[in-house]
């Protein structure tokens, strides 16, 4: 885990939707919604959670998935020493995590929040090429400004919204828009920026969806500056930043269900319906949840509880702070509920604003963590269950909380033994949103103090894996070769894994792609290797590699040809390799050079004509089949001579000037043999060889020169 943290939790005067307690205030209720805190009497609790067991061999689903920047936690410490909240988190498609908050400055003028914004890596580390290093900083004209959701669009262009305070106490809504790269998108209302206002004086966005058309819903809160009147508040944006004037008239919509009202959660339908979600004390009393729906020009929808309102009371002081719209058009609500201390509250309605009664048995379920507890944030798994994240606090630690529900609304006993996992970080800590990631792993998101207060996440596992990964050896060598190292590199189906390494006869090791060993011995060596995934399942079958080391070169032997002196002008050779499969190279000592060609055998040295008489040298060479040559090629010096022993003058007239005399000697072949003088022969020189087809090596016709007293002939 990255750790840089500083300081306690601050912020009372970003307190929360419904509900505060003895310090613990902004921790229990959505500070997206920052109305004005009630004074609601907890009882606190001293029970502390039973400490999870450690995880076993096998990661289970709610274990921290130490893929995640080692521990399956991070704390981020981006702009200084100064409080920074995330609030809102977004997963994009290719599993880069979006998070978005907000940082606490100080000036001369008095606070200077700005919107705060990163993108993680799927491992947990910072994508620095996101903004400036992976951090952005963005300000608003007026005041201070603070994030409080976010949300991603199809084109990948990224919207954060939130409020904007101007003057002493009139805050609007804000909204930002980037571009994939962290650059504000200067398309969206000229700068990147936009803020709007309803007929109050304090309006805070809390939450944002995008519509499948490309428009930007923003919901939140309009309080009237008495604080005595606050509704639930809606925007809509067009794509380039405008109010959407098909909205309600002028893109905004105010609802009240009684004095005082607080929406905190926007979700989209498939048919285009809006849902907002939050908190109202409708009957003068306590807080319920609160929900409304609206069709997509503004107006309520009166197919939703006949008005487009419903409010659930769970028997105390209860708020909405998250909402998720099902597959099956359901809505699920998550929060909190306080009747003798706060506990994740959730209901789940029927597409006409009724309870489902399949959900919880009367639609509406609690969760008791030993201590005080709310859910900020919900999100639904594909296959229907329901993930909701908060905090839980026992005495005064807090730390994050997540349950996980069945479709049925049961808790999951499958998620952490009981359905419900904690996380503690440095100092206090709450967990503001949640997400689920392409690969079903769950992502949470807000704070931790330790010294200050950071962006804090943390990575769950969704399904128990027990699982092993498979271990590939991607190359090294194999078969048989000439070199007495070798070097493997090899990789796991599950990323984070780690690696043992085997050769031959040794025991399973430590190791790291690529492995390298030195010095082998010849002969035959097998390479094991196995991976361990971060679950600790380990490969039962390891990757294997046989290979074998030959590093002594082969010997050649001629076994046929001329030796000495020979009358075949186009000698064969017949030699072999104490090496099976070896490859040879024939060489031809031609006037000094070694004329030298692939060969198989037999081989001829074959020529246009034939090789002229003279002294020759013939060599080959065997090369085994990893590549070891012979060092000491075999050779056979032979010497060509195709002229029979003279009988006489040379007959035939062949004598001519060097039969003897003038030139008439030897003319007919007459005179003695006893006192003939042999005729002699001017010796031929070789000729340099060519390649013929076929492989062999052929050589030039002989230059036969023939002399007398007057002169030299070339023919």
């Amino acid at each position: 885990m990255s750790t840089r943290t500083t300081g306690a939790i601050q912020g009372a005067h970003h307190a929360g939707a419904i509900g505060t307690n003895d310090g613990r205030s902004r921790m229990v209720a959505k500070r997206r919604a920052l109305i004005r805190p009630l004074a609601v009497a907890l009882l606190a609790s001293a029970v502390a959670l039973a400490t999870l067991a450690a995880p076993a061999s096998a990661a289970s689903a709610g274990d921290l998935d130490e893929s995640f920047d080692g521990d399956g936690k991070v704390t981020l410490e981006l702009f200084g020493d100064r409080t920074e909240i995330a609030s809102a988190v977004a997963i994009q498609p290719d599993g880069k995590i979006l998070v978005a908050g907000y940082w606490e400055g100080f000036g001369s003028g008095g606070t200077t929040d700005a919107f705060a914004l990163t993108r993680l890596n799927p491992d947990g580390s910072i994508d620095t090429p996101f903004g400036a290093g992976g951090r952005v900083l963005t300000s608003f004209a007026g005041g201070p400004s603070q994030a409080q959701a976010v949300a991603i669009q199809s084109n990948g262009k990224i919207v954060v919204a939130g409020w904007r305070r101007e003057g002493g106490d009139d805050e609007d809504f804000a909204v930002a828009r980037y571009n994939a790269d962290g650059s504000l998108d200067t398309s969206f209302s000229g700068d990147g920026r936009q803020t709007t206002g309803f007929d109050s004086d304090n309006d805070f966005g809390s939450a944002v969806a995008i519509q499948a058309d490309g428009g930007i819903v923003v919901a939140g809160t309009a309080r009237a500056a008495s604080g005595e009147d606050a509704d639930f508040a809606l925007a809509r944006f067009n794509a380039n930043g405008s109010l959407d004037s098909s909205f309600s008239g002028d893109g905004r919509q105010v609802t009240g269900f009684g004095d005082y009202d607080a929406a905190t959660g926007v979700a989209i339908q498939a048919n285009g319906r809006i849902v907002a979600a939050g908190a109202s004390n409708a009957d003068g009393g306590d807080y319920d949840f609160a929900l409304a729906r609206f069709n997509a020009d503004g107006s309520l929808d009166n197919t939703f509880s006949g008005d487009g309102r419903q409010t659930t009371g769970f028997g105390g002081y209860d708020g909405a702070n998250g909402v998720a719209v099902q597959a099956d058009g359901r809505i699920v609500a998550a929060g909190f509920a306080a009747s003798r201390g706060y506990d994740f509250a959730l209901a789940r309605y029927n597409a006409d604003g009724s309870l489902d009664a399949s959900f919880s048995d009367d639609g509406m379920q609690v969760t008791d963590f030993a201590g005080n507890a709310a859910a900020d944030s919900v999100a639904l798994q594909p296959d229907g269950k329901v993930v909701a994240a908060g905090w839980r606090g026992a005495a005064r630690d807090l730390d994050f909380a997540l349950a996980r529900y069945g479709p049925d609304g049961s808790a999951d006993a499958s998620f952490s033994g009981d359905g419900r996992q904690t996380t503690d970080f440095a100092g206090d800590a709450e967990a503001n949103a949640v997400g689920i990631q392409p690969d079903g792993r769950i992502v949470a998101a807000g704070s931790s103090t330790g010294g200050g207060v950071d962006f804090a996440l943390a990575r769950y596992y969704a399904v128990t894996d027990d699982t092993p990964p498979e271990t590939t050896i991607i190359s090294g060598p194999s078969g048989t070769v000439s070199a007495s190292g070798a070097t493997f590199t090899f990789a796991s189906s599950a990323a984070g894994s780690s690696f043992e390494c085997l050769l031959d006869s040794q025991s399973f090791g430590s190791c790291r792609s690529p492995q390298t060993y030195v010095g082998l011995s010849e002969g035959a060596h097998t390479f094991r290797v196995r991976a361990t995934d971060p679950h600790e399942n380990t490969d039962p079958t390891p990757a294997v590699r046989t290979f074998t080391v030959d590093t002594v070169a082969p010997d050649t032997i001629i076994d046929s040809g001329p030796q000495g002196a020979s009358a075949d002008p186009t000698p064969t050779f017949t030699f072999r390799s104490t090496e099976p499969g070896s490859t040879f190279g024939c060489s031809l000592l031609i006037e000094g050079v070694w004329n030298t060609t692939d060969c198989t055998s037999p081989y001829t040295v074959a020529v246009a004509a034939a090789l002229a008489d003279g002294s020759y040298s013939f060599r080959v060479r065997a090369t085994d089949p990893v590549g070891n040559p012979d060092p000491t090629p075999a050779t056979r010096d032979f010497v060509v001579d195709t002229t029979p022993p003279g009988d006489g003058g040379g007959g035939g007239g062949g004598g001519g000037d060097a039969g003897g005399g003038s030139g008439g000697g030897g003319g007919s072949g007459g005179g003695e043999a006893d006192d003939a003088i042999p005729a002699r022969r001017a010796p031929r020189r070789p000729s340099p060889a060519r390649a013929t087809a076929g492989g062999a090596c052929a050589f030039r016709a002989p230059t036969r020169t023939r002399t007398s007293s007057a002169r030299t002939r070339t023919t």
